[in-house]
């Protein structure tokens, strides 16, 4: 009797699937990851902006390249009248600091974007400790590139600190990418 009714269950259930069919449809997405990339316009704005990675500085690496590149997705069209503003900021006034073991002790240092490349264009401003609040990077009406570098201007020696090996000196940045043309 529970075999019958087993195999009753199963027959039902073939005939409930073939009365319905599903019906299906198909969609394409792409999938990407690009690493230290924003996109201001939205998911679908058809491009992003990448924005430099850490910045490491050492007793032998004193100066870094930073470089911020607007990239068009591959079968995009950009808005003939597109404009990115990038602007960066620094949390410790363009300082290095460590506040438990140097708590008075900071390190200078200063970004300088000046190169652009594409239909990018530098603002010509220097990141430094008179000037760390909203700094204009440049901007992007199209493909391109802006690029500086990153330069400490002070070391523990030149500040005559004593600090234990490997004592860590930080600060944060971070860039605003705004598109201001169209609005979104």
């Amino acid at each position: 009797m529970k075999k019958r009714l087993a195999t009753l269950a199963i027959v039902g259930a073939m005939a409930v699937s073939a009365v319905a069919p599903m019906t299906v449809s198909a969609a394409e997405v792409d999938v990407m990851y690009v690493n230290g990339a924003e996109v201001p316009g939205g998911p679908d704005a058809g491009y992003y902006v990448t924005f430099p990675s850490n910045i490491i500085f050492t007793d032998s690496t004193k100066s870094a390249e930073q470089e911020l590149n607007l990239v068009k997705d591959a079968d995009a069209v950009l808005p003939t009248n597109l404009k990115v503003d990038v602007t960066v900021t620094s949390t410790g006034g363009a300082q290095l600091k460590n506040a438990s073991v140097a708590p008075s002790a900071a390190l200078d240092y200063q970004i300088d974007f000046s190169g652009q490349s594409g239909k990018a264009a530098a603002g010509n401003e220097t990141l430094a400790n008179a000037t760390a609040t909203d700094v204009n990077v440049g901007s992007f009406t199209g493909e391109g590139s802006l690029t500086g570098s990153a330069t400490l201007l002070d070391t523990v020696e030149s500040e005559s600190l004593t600090v234990p090996i490997g004592t860590q000196f930080t600060d944060m940045l971070t860039y605003t990418i705004t598109q201001t043309t169209p609005s979104v």
